[in-house]
């Protein structure tokens, strides 16, 4: 009797470790949150307080709170009125600008690292890209942003954020011969893409075969010099499957206004996250039915790809899932509406497909062994768009509009969805929300659990966490 007792105690406490309420506050006149920062290295959730101007948009940011799962916080900033906080890739400074009081835009801003806080500074005119200790632009022959990546000479100018200190230098280019020629496809936009660390920055470019069936991943890595450290190359090799564009954060995709027609760099071919533990880089993407440019946005999706590499760029495995699914994800499509993602957890990897379309939207989701690159789970989520939520969007504190049947009045997005299937106390707790207003939720899949932001928009504001 005394062994169950023991047993349904522990059990007691092990589910209530498991779901901690980090905050749960009222809004208050003239302070309530504005906006929000996820950290996924540091596992922090930073909440920016303060309130919109008038009927305008533009919102002023006067305190800056960072919380750990535990509900242990840090004050970032206090009293003061700022705007625009970004923070760098290390996730240990962040910059703000200063609020002007004509509330049009300003050119001072602020780096806090640790704690400390530098003077207000003008940025440069051709800022680009900063870590904690730089500012740093890649220009031409004619110090503009605007490169013809094939054609114009390069050059990294480099600003301490603190001294204000400005170098220049030369910065030799890749090697085009692996990217450029007759047994390579047509690049529509031949372009390169920016990965900042914090002691070194790489550039990256990728080269598609002519038939669609490979493409490489090369990540040339410069010092802030200038000088090209390493070179690493990761090749998806499909001879079998056509490699086709989507909406998956590895380059540009741009609609123009005006004429509606849309852009899309071949850098989205596919995307890649590196464990910051380990360096492993996991190279994803989607096949196809179809082999075509960049330039038609049209295709017929098959399934979904990631091949995991260690640093050096020698292939671990590679994980292939074939998707039947005729009614939505192998139909003829717009790719660029195709939103493509992959996290890295404890012991899997996350990746979702979603494609929400102006009332309806689907989710096919997968977990995958990080060791072995088994898929452990497949499924698909449908759910409805709340055309409302996602029209009027500006001043909401969380926005998010994917509506699951039976929560008609709690409005979720991509991680919500496939977390409510996954985790029965996420599950269980949404459940217990008793709500006869619109509820919104953000949440942000971390390594160990699962963060959720609950708030009516309105009136209060609650950050629980869900270890795993």
């Amino acid at each position: 009797m005394k062994n169950i007792i023991f047993i349904y105690l522990f059990l007691c406490v092990s589910t209530v470790n498991s779901q901690t309420v980090v905050i749960d506050e009222k809004f208050k006149d003239n302070n309530y949150p504005v906006g929000y920062n996820f950290l996924p290295n540091n596992n922090r959730l930073v909440i920016q307080k303060g309130n919109y101007v008038a009927s305008s948009t533009n919102k002023v940011i006067k305190n800056l709170y960072s919380f750990d799962n535990d509900g242990f916080f840090e004050k970032l900033i206090e009293n003061e009125a700022l705007t625009n906080c970004i923070f760098s890739p290390t996730e240990n400074a962040f910059i703000v600008s200063e609020t002007s009081k004509t509330q049009e835009k300003t050119d001072q801003f602020k780096l806090v690292i640790n704690g400390k806080s530098s003077p207000f500074f003008k940025m440069n005119e051709n800022f680009q890209y900063f870590n904690d200790d730089y500012e740093f632009s890649i220009l031409n022959q004619d110090n503009k942003g605007d490169i013809n990546f094939e054609k114009d000479e390069l050059s990294l100018s480099v600003t301490d954020i603190v001294t204000r200190t400005n170098e220049k230098f030369a910065m030799k280019k890749p090697d085009f011969a692996r990217i450029i020629g007759d047994n390579f496809a047509k690049y529509n936009d031949l372009s390169f893409g920016i990965r900042v660390n914090e002691y070194n920055f790489g550039l990256i470019t990728k080269s598609i075969a002519k038939d669609y069936k490979s493409a490489t991943l090369y990540r040339t890595i410069y010092s802030y010099g200038g000088v090209i450290l390493n070179d690493f190359a990761y090749k998806v090799d499909f001879q079998y499957k056509n490699l086709i564009y989507s909406n998956n954060g590895g380059g540009y995709i741009y609609t123009n206004p005006q004429s509606g027609d849309t852009y899309v760099s071949d850098l989205t071919i596919n995307n890649f996250v590196i464990d910051q533990k380990t360096e492993e880089v996991y190279v994803y993407g989607l096949f196809g039915k179809n082999a075509k440019s960049s330039s038609n946005i049209t295709n017929e999706p098959l399934g979904f790809y990631v091949f995991k590499f260690d640093k050096s760029g020698n292939k671990i495995w590679e994980s292939v899932q074939t998707i039947n699914d005729k009614d939505d994800f192998n139909t003829k499509q717009n790719i660029t509406n195709l939103k493509l993602s992959l996290a890295i957890r404890n012991e899997k990897l996350l990746l979702s497909i979603t494609s929400p379309s102006e009332k309806k939207g689907y989710i096919q989701y997968s977990f995958i062994d990080k060791m072995t690159g088994n898929v452990l789970k497949f499924n698909k989520i449908s759910f409805n768009v709340s055309v409302e939520n996602k029209e009027n969007s500006n001043e909401k504190f969380v926005n998010s509009y994917f509506n699951n049947i039976g929560y008609e009045k709690k409005a979720l997005d991509t991680e919500g969805l496939i977390a409510q299937e996954n985790n029965i106390l996420f599950s269980n707790y949404l459940s217990s929300i008793q709500n006869n207003q619109k509820l919104y939720f953000k949440t942000f899949y971390a390594k160990n659990g699962i963060w959720l932001l609950e708030t009516d928009n309105i009136s209060y504001f609650k950050i629980t966490f869900f270890k795993e």
